[in-house]
């Protein structure tokens, strides 16, 4: 499958690339092709809805040119538009100087000066338009008419209309006639006429405007003047071809613009009656079928239900005070029993199937909502998936449309939805049938979000029921339900689904259970390395501060034994001062006694001399030391006489002992002879 994709995209390719080539080999070619479209001249006159953008600064819309602009894709025409007002763009189309002109209607006096196409454009009806606060005249007795000035269109198919039915009805009007609809519309507004007529489709909701009575109605159609048989020729195989590739395409126009219109709002004799005779609305509805309808946990009834019905009362019965009263059921059996009995006025949902509404004895009305179907099973595809379906007894919706679609199938009975999911899980059963607007909120909140699915061919309408015969209330659900359009229900579901996934923590835990494993372990390993480094950090703090606590240690011994050698050498230093000290009073004293002894005087004088330069060595000494503690101390390295050294450190300490009664003695060998020992 995957390769016949692949081969299909890349002929795709190819073929892109060629074209794309050829445009640009042969670009007078396709402006060749574009020079041989017909021009066709477009009558174009303004009508609200039908033909805007009139003004050449205006961009154009409306039904008839996007209808024009569909027939250019079939027939290859390109316009040229010639714009003004009716009466003036409708005689030069008889004329012949505009070749087709849209919204005209057939009738024999038109045959021959216009072609009509064999497909109609569309059809409408014509009314009679007040004032919404013109009292004077009423709907409901049209001989208020009389007298009145009513605005009318020249040549339109219109005023023909009026006059016939003012000589059906007996009434004297005064008509006013005017060249185009936006001229008529003016002297409306400026109360110039009372009333005036006008198409079902181009007056809207706010326009100020209330319909009387209606006057005719009649199929219109893309009109082609009367000596262009050619253009009539492409026009029918346009629109030949238009119908059979899309069948669909004047519905959706008609949705698209004319919605809206005031007549639209207008009601039937029957929805007026049963509005009067039921000031309330009794509505039933599937509890526990979100997000269609439910109970919230107050109470309180929820869900695209009641967006719905407030919507299409608010459309189609604004000036009515009507109350609304839901009561909620269990199983789809009892509350269309008691829809039959008349105890419930509608209810919802059921299914649009008008077999199912005949045997059960109600109406359907228009689809509220439109949902895909899906499959649901377990693992992958296969085709025993539809063999056995599991489908709840208390969903009826789901048995019909199951039987529609799987008429061979083995059903599996259970009783809710989140049991056929179960029997779906353990095997019991290969598959369920699952709305698409509850398939999320389903699987998600009851476990099962990883069960596949797949978009079965059929969708599935959503439908009020009324009783069989209660016309009026169908006919009020039904223009409701036109009036607020048929996507409104699927863009209120949103609020409703995303309340009910309420996407909790746990849920994210379940569908990223590997990613959040992965993101806890990435979280502890990165607490247990900062851990590991604080940790290591701590010890390599614990060695500092004990590193640091022994250099201190340390350097308080080096202290101590820095202050006890500085106390020992002090203590040592004086001692030795003293002696060259004394020694050197000593002379001194004895020089004062031997005066005139040359001999004695010199040995004294040799004395003291030693013991001054004794002295002196002392304080360099200390000075040594005090450069020791700086360390700027310098060796030298100088020889020495110790025999002098002795000398005279026996000359120093011989009086001081001498004193002291003490002898000393020299006696010592030769330094040489000591070196040699």
């Amino acid at each position: 499958m995957d390769r016949a994709v692949s081969k299909i995209k890349k002929a795709a390719m190819i073929i892109c690339c060629a074209v794309l080539v050829l445009m640009t080999l042969c670009p007078a070619a396709v402006s060749a092709d574009r020079e041989k479209m017909k021009t066709v001249r477009v009558g174009y006159y303004q009508s609200s809805n039908f033909q805007d953008g009139v003004a050449e600064d205006e961009e154009k819309s409306g039904y008839s040119y996007e209808y024009l602009q569909k027939i250019s894709y079939y027939s290859g025409w390109k316009y040229e538009y010639v714009c003004g007002g009716w009466s003036e763009i409708y005689e030069q189309f008889i004329d012949g100087d505009i070749d087709i002109m849209a919204g005209i209607s057939h009738t024999k006096d038109r045959d021959g000066r216009i072609l009509f196409p064999k497909y109609e454009m569309g059809s409408e009806s014509y009314y009679i338009y007040k004032h919404d606060a013109d009292t004077g005249i009423s709907a409901a007795d049209v001989s208020s008419l009389n007298g009145k000035k009513i605005g009318v269109i020249k040549n339109n198919m219109m005023t023909d209309f009026l006059m016939d039915w003012t000589l059906d009805n007996q009434i004297d009007i005064e008509t006013v006639e005017f060249d185009s609809f936006d001229k008529c519309s003016e002297a409306f507004y400026r109360n110039e006429i009372d009333a005036l007529t006008a198409t079902d489709n181009n007056v809207d909701t706010d326009s100020g405007m209330t319909p009387v009575v209606k006057i005719g109605e009649s199929p219109y159609y893309l009109a082609v003047t009367g000596s262009r048989q050619d253009l009539l020729e492409d026009l029918n195989e346009a629109l030949s071809m238009m119908n059979e590739v899309e069948p669909y395409f004047l519905e959706t126009l008609q949705n698209t613009y004319f919605k809206n219109a005031v007549v639209s709002r207008q009601l039937s004799e029957k929805e007026i009656h049963w509005l009067t005779d039921h000031p309330v609305l009794h509505i039933g509805y599937s509890d526990d079928y979100m997000p269609y309808c439910g109970t919230d946990d107050e109470g309180s009834t929820t869900g695209i239900m009641t967006d719905v019905v407030e919507a299409l009362l608010k459309e189609v019965a604004a000036d009515r005070n009507i109350e609304v009263e839901y009561h909620a059921y269990d199983t789809d059996g009892e509350m269309v029993a008691d829809l039959k009995s008349g105890k419930l006025d509608a209810v919802f949902p059921v299914p649009g199937s008008l077999t199912d509404a005949e045997n059960g004895g109600y109406y359907v009305s228009a689809p509220a909502v439109t949902a895909g179907m899906y499959l649901v099973y377990s693992g992958a595809y296969n085709a025993k998936a539809a063999e056995k379906i599991a489908v709840s007894t208390a969903n009826r919706k789901q048995y019909l449309y199951t039987r529609e679609m799987f008429p061979d199938s083995e059903i599996v009975k259970c009783d809710s939805i989140y049991d056929c999911l179960a029997a779906v899980d353990s095997g019991k059963a290969n598959s369920t049938i699952i709305n698409g607007a509850r398939i999320s909120t389903i699987l998600r909140s009851n476990g099962f979000e990883n069960m596949a699915y797949s978009l079965l061919p059929k969708s599935d309408d959503r439908c009020f029921a009324v009783q069989a015969g209660n016309d009026g209330l169908l006919l009020l659900i039904n223009r409701g339900l036109k009036l607020i359009g048929s996507d409104y229900g699927i863009n209120a579901m949103s609020k409703y689904t995303d309340t009910e996934l309420s996407y909790s923590f746990g849920d994210f835990i379940k569908d990223n259970a590997v990613y959040v494993i992965l993101f806890i372990l990435v979280i502890a390993l990165i607490i247990i390395f900062l851990l590991y480094k604080n940790f290591r950090h701590m010890k390599q703090q614990e060695k500092e501060r004990a590193r640091y606590q022994k250099e201190l240690e340390e350097n308080r011994k080096q202290a101590e034994a820095a202050n006890n050698a500085k106390t020992s050498f002090l203590f040592n230093m004086s001692h030795d001062i003293r002696t060259p000290i004394n020694g050197i009073t000593g002379m001194l004293s004895v020089l004062e006694k031997c005066r005139g002894n040359t001999e004695k005087e010199d040995d004294c004088l040799a004395k003291i001399d030693a013991s001054a330069k004794h002295l002196l060595a002392l304080v360099n000494d200390v000075l040594d030391m005090t450069k020791l503690e700086t360390d700027s101390v310098v060796l030298e390295h100088k020889p020495f006489n110790l025999d002098e050294v002795c000398s005279e450190t026996m000359r120093m300490i011989t009086f001081q002992a001498m004193e002291e009664g003490l002898h000393v003695y020299e006696d010592h060998k030769d330094v040489r002879e000591m070196h040699l020992i």
